[in-house]
């Protein structure tokens, strides 16, 4: 019932090839799929954007039974798609000057020493754009690969929804967008720390939030909590895959990220885990401790994916004591 995928080499070689075939947009390790159920059978499961019988796909484009030994599953998932929203939800970003605001989850919210508020926010749904592509990394103080620079005019703000203290707006501090990663860190110049309710409704607690040090196993039950117009409760999904090569997601700027270290989760009883705007949302494991993040889903929403928090440092630096224990 482990989730961990075979440490062969040559199957995630072999793995990361497939993931360049045309129609593939994810290779997993978990679950089989059967006409719409999930099946306690581990296999390697390739997700693509249209499932067709063998007999109509052209020989050099068939997809292999079998890889380094293992089944393969093929499982229709369409394009899937960053959850980011366009419309209404909770964070938004104003990004550079001219730049479309996009809308997201906070991940959480925190104090540090001083008092001061930090949000832990969704990168691809707050990182800045410039001309029509998002910044895959960002530091106020210069400090990214491809950072904003210094000076007024590239400082990004986002723009906050609270149920207690309204809109308010904050800086961007620094965030990437990669393979690995998708948060950002902006500050929020309130006046007292309790301006704002940082308690963590899919938690069940204020930070420090405690983190899940071992792996979940294949049937695990994972919540979060979305803040979604219609929604606002606790949403429950079960644990299906782990990333093998990972899964290519379409983000606002119509380009494709491949995560790699991430989990695809099915919803409960008949409803969606996760839907557009729930990108950055905290995923908790049934005892409340963090697990990662929602980034997205497959096209008929089925299917959600969720990033691990391995790299949440990176982004957190001396305050991650502060958000997670």
């Amino acid at each position: 019932m482990g989730l961990k995928p075979p440490t062969s080499k040559r199957l995630r070689d072999a793995a990361r090839d497939l993931l360049d075939h045309p129609d593939v947009v994810g290779v997993m390790w978990g679950d089989r799929s059967k006409r719409g159920r999930w099946i306690d059978e581990p296999c390697v499961s390739v997700h693509v954007l249209r499932k067709q019988h063998r007999s109509h796909v052209a020989p050099e484009r068939r997809l292999p039974r079998t890889l380094m030994g293992h089944r393969v599953d093929v499982v229709d998932v369409g394009r899937p798609r960053a959850h980011w929203l366009g419309h209404t939800d909770e964070v938004t970003a104003r990004g550079l000057p001219g730049a479309e605001p996009r809308r997201s989850t906070a991940t959480l919210y925190f104090t540090d020493d001083d008092g001061l508020i930090h949000g832990l926010l969704c990168g691809h749904g707050v990182l800045p754009m410039r001309g029509r592509r998002i910044l895959r990394a960002y530091d106020i103080g210069g400090r990214g690969r491809r950072g904003a620079g210094r000076g007024r005019n590239s400082r990004a703000r986002v723009q906050v929804v609270d149920d207690r203290a309204g809109f308010y707006s904050g800086h961007l501090l620094r965030g990437r967008c990669d393979a690995d990663e998708d948060w950002a860190l902006a500050s929020f110049p309130l006046g007292k720390r309790d301006d704002l309710d940082a308690h963590h409704l899919a938690a069940g607690a204020l930070p420090p939030i405690p983190r899940r040090r071992g792996s979940l196993v294949r049937g695990a039950k994972v919540w979060h909590y979305s803040r979604i117009r219609g929604r606002h409760k606790r949403f429950g999904g079960i644990v299906r895959q782990v990333g093998l090569a990972g899964v290519n997601l379409l983000l606002p700027d119509d380009t494709d990220n491949r995560y790699v270290r991430v989990l695809s989760v099915s919803g409960g009883q008949g409803k969606d885990f996760s839907v557009p705007g729930d990108s950055g949302s905290l995923v908790v494991d049934d005892r409340g401790r963090a697990v990662g993040t929602v980034i997205g889903g497959s096209a008929d929403g089925k299917l959600s994916y969720v990033l691990g928090l391995q790299r949440i440092e990176s982004v957190l630096g001396d305050l991650y004591a502060k958000a997670f224990r």
